[in-house]
């Protein structure tokens, strides 16, 4: 087995200072994010596919080991940001190009809420969450209560769906679905 060193980059260090010091919320959580995804590790000493790295050099994830139950090395999490336009309700669909467990879902606001809408998280036809509600202001966020153990594995190429429900339109939102690469 190489030998290689992982260590915190300075970005990474400073975004959680920033989260730890300020509510995050709208353009902040999206830039925070980017630079989380972009800067948190950096691996020395460790080369990759070249395959594996997206826009600006950094990992898309395809880098990283599959996590199994009871592993004992940690695995990277993966992040999905999916944007959902105001407008009538419906289905926003994202194929994934790896298999993951879905551990984590949460809402921002991107403008104002409509009264009695529920964005919901979906692996295809098979929830994944349960009901948001994206009822809100402007900048909330809401997380998913709960995680459905039916549908929370995708398979590679499988349907990361957000599905708008209730109410009279979906509004101006951006979802984001967090999981790790499964075997």
């Amino acid at each position: 087995m190489a030998d290689f060193s992982l260590t915190f980059a300075p970005e990474f260090a400073r975004a959680l200072s920033r989260l730890a010091h300020r509510a995050i919320s709208g353009d902040g959580l999206r830039n925070l994010l980017t630079t989380l995804s972009n800067s948190m590790v950096q691996a020395t000493g460790h080369t990759h596919d070249t395959e594996a790295v997206g826009e600006g050099g950094a990992l898309d994830g395809s880098a990283f080991a599959d996590v199994a139950d009871l592993q004992t090395a940690p695995g990277a999490m993966v992040i999905y940001s999916i944007p959902i336009a105001a407008g009538a309700l419906g289905n926003t669909d994202v194929l994934v190009d790896l298999a993951i467990r879905v551990i984590d879902a949460w809402l921002v606001l991107t403008g104002a809420g409509v009264a009695t809408t529920t964005l919901q998280v979906f692996n295809g036809a098979t929830n994944i969450t349960d009901a948001m509600a994206a009822s809100g202001s402007d900048e909330d966020l809401v997380r998913a209560a709960a995680i459905g153990n039916d549908g929370h594995d995708l398979a590679d190429g499988g349907t990361l769906r957000v599905t708008s429900a209730t109410g009279a339109t979906q509004p101006d939102a951006i979802v984001y679905v967090m999981g790790y690469r499964i075997p």
